[in-house]
């Protein structure tokens, strides 16, 4: 956050005066300055007179936008104005300690491709991660606020929990909110391939350093990487593409409070946390701070019933006891064909029982001859995906049409 002196702030007001005298010029001057999505825009009272409304605009610059929007806000004001006006505003630039902006706005011309294809691995992520059972979005309100509060306290955030219990899915409601306050890059344990950072980056075609590549995205300052499943990247070198992503983020230059442009949230199982901790140098940042991610309570499971009544008969089978709280098992029962002779499960189902149960009875279709095919088809791409970590493949490399059409329909592929 920004503070201004009493002397700053009417230096400021006096440049900025000339483009604020009506809500018109305004909105103008602003959008061209941050740009039509800015966040900060949605915060800002337009109404009021030039001298009330240029130091409140300011004040949410400052508290809301920092140094980003400001520093954007002052370089656009020095194209519209003359010699001496430009004089002033370096000497605010100076004040601030802004002059390594400009470095990064440098960086982050050169780097524009390979921010693109970041992104295009952390949608791709993303679009992997279910958030609903059954077409319902669960609303764990007291989860997800506490998740945001330690978000912006913390600089290293653990999401732990059992298999299934929705740590993927907070992860990625995180991931959104992170969005709207700054840059966010989203890793998943499943694609990560290598043996070092240049040689993951190697496999997404991505040619700028590291280091220059986070001194770009440093430009917003509430910047975030999420690792989905940290605790799934068992090979060492693998690993080493994670140490080197920490260690090049521990040399990214402090901002001006002493805090860290950047905080990484990861996710993992409770019970391979120890293993995690045996190879992440997470020292680079600080103790992590974990986020617990319960079962889902009594009161939400009756949330998810009453959207999809199917599911009630399930409550009364004792078998199913152990897993009915867990949101992945729910969204392979909540399928219609998964109902009937359940009674043949054991005594206490576990997952493997329900995820058998699936595996035969909707992909393979009851034994069927398109089942066969389909379950053929599926352990084909598996294959090809264990060889090839962390490649894209699309669909169509291993399945015929027809299984395409077949396991969209079910809602296997999404």
């Amino acid at each position: 956050m920004l503070e201004f002196s009493a002397e700053t702030l009417k230096e400021l007001v006096d440049i900025l005066v000339p483009f604020m005298e009506d809500e018109r010029n305004r909105r103008s001057f602003l959008v061209l300055a941050l740009g039509t999505d800015a966040p900060v825009l949605q915060h800002i009272n337009w109404n009021g007179s030039v001298a009330s409304f240029t130091p409140q605009m300011l004040d949410q610059l400052a508290n809301i936008g920092g140094k980003e929007a400001f520093y954007a806000v002052l370089e656009y004001t020095k194209s519209q104005v003359g010699l001496e006006g430009k004089e002033r505003i370096n000497k605010v630039i100076d004040q601030f300690n802004l002059l390594n902006f400009q470095e990064i706005k440098i960086a982050l011309c050169d780097c524009s491709s390979d921010l693109q294809k970041l992104q295009q691995e952390s949608d791709y992520v993303l679009k992997n991660i279910r958030v609903d059972v059954g077409g319902f979005n669960l609303p764990r309100s007291d989860l997800i606020a506490n998740a945001q509060k330690l978000i912006s306290e913390a600089s290293l955030i653990e999401i732990v929990g059992s298999s299934g219990v929705g740590k993927s899915a907070l992860l990625k409601t995180l991931v959104e909110y992170q969005q709207k306050k700054g840059q966010v890059l989203v890793f998943s344990g499943d694609r990560i391939t290598g043996t070092s950072w240049s040689n993951y980056a190697g496999t997404l075609q991505i040619q700028q350093p590291l280091n220059k590549l986070l001194l770009a995205l440093s430009i917003s300052s509430q910047s975030a990487i999420f690792i989905d499943g940290i605790d799934r990247i068992g090979e060492t070198g693998k690993q080493a593409v994670v140490k080197d992503l920490l260690y090049t983020l521990g040399a990214v230059p402090l901002s001006e409070d002493g805090s860290r442009h950047w905080t990484v949230v990861f996710s993992a199982r409770e019970e391979n946390l120890q293993n995690v901790y045996g190879w992440l140098d997470w020292q680079v940042l600080e103790q992590p701070t974990r986020l617990q991610v319960p079962e889902l309570t009594q009161e939400e499971l009756q949330s998810i019933v009453k959207h999809s009544p199917r599911l009630k008969p399930l409550l009364y089978l004792s078998q199913l006891s152990p897993i009915l709280k867990n949101p992945l098992m729910l969204r392979l029962l909540e399928d219609p064909r998964m109902l009937p002779n359940l009674e043949n499960l054991p005594p206490l189902a576990t997952e493997i029982e329900v995820s058998k149960v699936w595996w035969d009875r909707l992909i393979g279709n009851e034994g069927s001859v398109s089942g066969r095919d389909r379950k053929s088809a599926l352990l084909r791409l598996g294959k090809q995906i264990i060889k090839s970590p962390g490649k894209h493949f699309t669909v169509e490399d291993a399945l015929t049409s027809e299984s395409i059409i077949s396991l969209t329909t079910d809602q296997v592929f999404i």
